[in-house]
């Protein structure tokens, strides 16, 4: 904003010139509707513009050789100040388009990353239902109680606030920001458009997870609101279990764990030279049980553990590799751990109608 002030207040001598291009002089009737500093600047401009000098042949007293000079180097400065204001509208004219051009760019590219994000949420969450048993089936399966606790809905904001609490001493914690950009999706179903996310907070606490999420308001004539809450992430505890990795060479595992009463198959896990793939199965189907991933950590000979989490690799094929990073600090031997099993589940749906 301050850029664009001192941008205008340069301007302003050549505008009242009628010498700026179109695309300047919009910019600059905008920026005069709301500062006063610059109005002031221009009334100022144009009463110097209005007043003329007149010359008075008696109080001068030249003769005309005199008086040829004065005319002659009148018009060389008004010659030269004329330059000097139009490589002065070259240069701001420059400056302005190269900032409009910088910022369209960066919001088209901006656009284009969240376009392809938002693609890549639909296609995920659409597999992840088609997958999964009804939501409430498997909400209700997980040990977790969801509770919505506020709803304001009005033209100026829009507020969700709810709470996942479970009493499950399998369950480690809960997380809706896991693998994708999960957010919350309000559409007022009467206008046909999606409510903009404003803010989200997470407060987390003994075994209760509490979400906020501040929307922008609805329309005067909204009469129904759509809600699909973010997908979520049940992090279960697993049994203690570690393995030995051989350096630079694949280890064999095949063994089976059951955790939340479903079973996993470890098969092995290869070392390379930038990663350890960690390959498994579930052996229960997604259909009945709802879609799990483990997940793993890394120790080392100095026992510093190495992790992803709360981040996860989403897969629903039956052969599923989990990864980790070798990093240069990393010190052999390894030593695999399996740290969680991750359920998975659909973001549920609400209808309000707005009274």
């Amino acid at each position: 904003m301050q850029e664009r002030h001192i941008l205008v207040k340069e301007l302003l001598s050549l505008y009242i010139d009628d010498m700026v291009d179109s695309k300047a002089k919009e910019i600059i009737e905008e920026h005069l509707q709301e500062c006063d500093e610059c109005r002031a600047e221009l009334t100022g401009l144009r009463d110097d513009k209005d007043f003329s000098i007149v010359f008075n042949d008696e109080e001068i007293n030249e003769d005309n050789t005199k008086q040829s000079e004065v005319a002659f180097i009148t018009r060389v400065s008004k010659y030269r100040k004329k330059i000097m204001l139009y490589i002065t509208a070259f240069l701001l004219s420059f400056t302005i388009g190269s900032w409009y051009l910088s910022k369209e760019r960066a919001e088209e590219k901006w656009q284009a990353k969240q376009n392809k994000a938002n693609q890549e949420l639909v296609k995920l969450d659409s597999e992840l239902v088609s997958l999964s048993p009804p939501q409430e089936q498997i909400m209700k399966n997980s040990g977790l109680d969801l509770q919505l606790k506020t709803k304001q809905i009005s033209t100026s904001e829009t507020i969700f606030s709810y709470t996942y609490q479970w009493s499950n001493p399998n369950i480690d914690f809960v997380q809706e920001d896991i693998y994708w950009p999960n957010t919350l999706i309000a559409m007022d179903l009467t206008n046909n458009t999606v409510l903009t996310n404003k803010e989200n907070k997470s407060n987390f606490g003994n075994s209760i997870l509490e979400e906020t999420w501040t929307l922008s308001g609805i329309e005067k004539n909204t009469e129904f609101i759509g809600v699909e809450l973010p997908n979520l992430a049940v992090f279960y505890k697993t049994p203690g279990i570690s393995i030995p990795l051989l350096q630079d060479k694949e280890t064999v595992i095949n063994k089976e764990i059951s955790v939340n009463n479903v079973r996993f198959l470890i098969e092995k896990a290869v070392i390379n030279d930038s990663k350890i793939d960690v390959y498994y199965k579930q052996l229960d189907e997604i259909s009945k049980v709802g879609l799990y991933e483990l997940s793993f950590n890394i120790t080392d000979e100095n026992k510093k553990s190495w992790s992803k989490e709360p981040k996860i690799d989403f897969q629903n094929d039956e052969q599923r590799i989990f990864s980790i990073p070798i990093y240069k600090d990393m010190k052999s031997p390894l030593t695999l751990n399996v740290k969680h099993a991750v359920l998975i589940i659909p973001g549920m749906h609400y209808k309000f109608m707005i009274s």
